[in-house]
């Protein structure tokens, strides 16, 4: 809420550290800020909370809240700015562009759709997930709820051990600010050699790769094109299992909204309602896009690199 709608007083601002892996409506996150603007603005249904950038981009709370993050800082020009700062709105939800949240169960659902999807993936079915006791399920639940490392890695190992090979990499790309990227079923290997990230992406965005290279990150780490996916996915996968990977092109558009996995783009944007400002600071340690095409075509290898004009966005 700025001053126009303030009156006199400030615009209150909620600092707070998320977790990279966490959701932004996660319940511990959402049942303080409505605690904190109660008292400053009619907080109204959990169904009608959403985030938003402050230049009004909705924020799809299906994505990691560490990939929303990097989606508006990889390749910046400048330092990212800490702490970031986006919007929470009660009201004006925009319904043709994000699925609405009214519990935490909804979150809960998103993230275990999102690990079948690895898991079928990864295995060739999603057995592993469904055949989960409920034990199992609620121990996995919680320690990503809490971020508790050792009571989610207890039942992560049963549903991918250490060391075993995928049958494909579960990986999910998106261009900077605000493309998802649909790929191709990914190998894990390729003529007895792994397939690296470089290989898999100039397969999936052959124009994007075809003159200087963008930058490419994970967690917030610029990441070589060399590295192996079998290796990224090892280290760098999220507790869904997936591999979020961002790229910012030289040149990208301003005007799409940030794609939300579970539903369709929409050009139509609603008009933000006037809400309370969330401050959150910087990177700090589940949409789902449809489930890939197979093609079992062969990843061609990236062409090296040479001068030309501003690639083409994706």
């Amino acid at each position: 809420i700025n001053a126009e709608y303030m009156g006199d007083r400030p615009s209150p601002t909620f600092y707070f550290n998320v977790p990279r892996v966490s959701s932004l409506m996660s319940e511990d996150l959402v049942r303080d800020l409505r605690d904190f603007f109660a008292s400053h603005h009619a907080v109204g249904d959990r169904r009608d909370l959403w985030f938003s950038l402050p230049d009004g981009t909705v924020l799809p709370w299906q994505l990691p809240a560490g990939v929303l993050y990097d989606l508006q800082n990889t390749g910046s020009a400048t330092a990212p700015a800490l702490p970031w700062r986006v919007v929470v709105h009660f009201s004006g939800f925009p319904a043709d562009q994000l699925m609405a949240c009214p519990s935490e169960s909804v979150v809960e659902a998103a993230y275990l759709h999102s690990l079948k999807e690895a898991d079928c993936l990864f295995h060739g079915n999603n057995a592993r997930v469904m055949d989960l006791s409920k034990t199992d399920q609620a121990d996995l639940l919680q320690g990503v709820r809490s971020v508790n490392f050792r009571l989610f890695a207890r039942v992560n190992r049963v549903l991918f051990p250490p060391r075993e090979r995928p049958r494909y990499i579960p990986l999910r790309v998106l261009v900077a600010p605000r493309t998802a990227v649909q790929l191709h079923l990914v190998p894990p290997t390729l003529q007895d050699r792994d397939v690296t990230l470089g290989e898999a992406l100039t397969r999936a965005l052959p124009a994007l790769f075809a003159g200087r290279m963008p930058t490419v990150t994970i967690f917030g780490c610029e990441v070589p094109l060399s590295a192996s996916l079998v290796f990224l996915l090892d280290c760098f996968s999220c507790p869904d299992h997936f591999v979020y990977v961002t790229i910012r092109p030289d040149t990208t558009p301003s005007s799409a909204p940030i794609a939300s996995p579970p539903a369709s783009a929409s050009t139509a944007a609603p008009t933000p309602t006037p809400t309370p400002t969330a401050a959150v600071p910087g990177p700090v340690p589940v949409p789902t896009p449809t489930a890939p095409a197979p093609v079992p075509a062969p990843v061609a290898t990236p062409s090296p690199p040479a001068p030309a004009p501003a690639p083409e966005t994706h």
